[in-house]
């Protein structure tokens, strides 16, 4: 947390002035302009740290397979086959699956109407075409009473719900998703190769089951695996067929939590087969090899038909700020920029998948990835790179190489 208010305070150092108008504008206040340049430096310094952990700890971009989220001036847009805007306000917090949404708002927990392995949560109150976002419950007891009525036979159903007790955040993968609560954590969703974490081979858990891991601050999930960093260190499990889940065990799934062998973890991400975890040493990678090319200080002739990797390889890129993986690539926010490695999703000229590519993109706020995309947040706005954003933007001339489309 620490690297990245160093690198956000320095990235909105140069904008003191648009950042105070903004903020004193939004309490509908005038100072600035009465008070002009008399503003004390410690009342700008306080300003600029409250911003910038603003910024830090809510996220404005949720990417999934083939769809966005972004949440700008309170305001929800979606990106799937179009712009839609989505008139929702007090949204706290967005998330994107793989072909799934869900929002927090007012400390209670949506999911899309599109999203199908949830519906016995939800309330019954909800029509077909009712709402784009529905409320979800811990749990949903229906209770039926049967009487007659001129010797016909009437069911009269009643519902409890239980709403979820100190609800934080959660994560979504492949039609699953993770629910950190006070209470602990709960999973729901698909479950075939073990990526729940729930110690069985059973395909599906249709309701919310509580997983016995404590302690978790939070948690990652790629195509069908999931990485956990607890207080007690980094967990894995599911599929593990190009040794994403780092365990050094072999490549089978794993159906319960394993704890990983790698210490001082401050964040991690997975890919569609591949995960980074920072430290506090650097950044490291496991899992399907072109992902994570970069990572290998080596002549990459001698691995040519090399294909996975269980064991955590530093790589030799420093400072990291942020990073985030899609389909076989990442995107490494550091104080010396934006940078990418696996394959080329980023229309770039000359692009070294050997290497970590310098993106020709500047003060980047935040960013998310897709499966052949990434959305980038600067202090001009948002830009799309990648195959995918033609596709949510319904473009149909593909875009110039090295050029990102501005979205809004």
């Amino acid at each position: 947390m620490d690297v990245q208010r160093v690198y956000y305070l320095r990235l909105f150092n140069d904008h003191l002035t648009f950042l105070i108008m903004v903020l004193l504008k939004a309490f509908q206040l005038h100072l600035y302009v009465l008070l002009g340049s008399s503003i004390p430096t410690e009342i700008i310094q306080f300003i600029l740290f409250v911003f910038v952990d603003l910024y830090i700890s809510k996220k404005s971009i949720a990417c999934g397979c083939e769809h966005t989220l972004i949440l700008c001036n309170s305001t929800l847009f979606k990106f799937d086959k179009g712009k839609i805007k989505i008139e929702l306000k007090s949204i706290s917090q967005i998330f994107a699956g793989h072909d799934s949404s869900f929002i927090i708002k007012d400390q209670k927990l949506y999911k899309d109407r599109t999203n199908y392995f949830m519906d016995s949560l939800e309330s019954h109150e909800y029509k077909d075409n009712d709402f784009y976002f529905r409320e979800i419950f811990m749990s949903k007891e229906i209770t039926k009473k049967t009487s007659f009525k001129d010797g016909e036979k009437i069911t009269n159903e009643t519902y409890d719900y239980q709403p979820f007790n100190g609800l934080k955040s959660i994560s979504c993968g492949y039609k699953c998703v993770f629910i950190i609560t006070k209470e602990g954590l709960f999973v729901c969703g698909k479950n075939a190769c073990g990526q729940l974490g729930i110690g069985s081979q059973v395909k599906k858990v249709q309701g919310l089951k509580k997983i016995k891991l404590n302690n978790v601050i939070s948690i990652s999930c790629g195509f069908k695996f999931t990485m956990a960093l607890t207080k007690e260190g980094l967990f894995s499990c599911g599929e593990n067929r190009y040794g994403q889940l780092g365990t050094q065990i072999g490549y089978g799934s794993t159906y319960s939590f394993i704890k990983i062998h790698i210490q001082n973890v401050i964040m991690v991400e997975c890919g569609y087969e591949h995960t980074l975890v920072l430290t506090v040493d650097g950044l490291y990678a496991c899992g399907i090899y072109h992902a994570i090319r970069a990572f290998f200080d080596c002549d990459h002739g001698v691995l040519k038909y090399h294909t996975t990797c269980s064991k955590f390889q530093k790589g030799p890129i420093d400072n990291v700020v942020s990073f985030k993986c899609g389909y076989n690539f990442s995107l490494i926010l550091t104080h010396d920029g934006l940078f990418g490695c696996g394959t080329n999703e980023f229309n770039i000229d000359n692009y070294n998948i050997d290497i970590f590519n310098k993106i020709n993109i500047d003060n980047v706020i935040s960013f998310d990835c897709g499966f052949h995309f990434s959305i980038i947040e600067t202090t001009d706005g948002f830009f799309g790179c990648g195959e995918g954003i033609n596709k949510q933007l319904l473009i149909k001339n593909k875009p110039e190489k090295n050029t990102f489309v501005k979205i809004m």
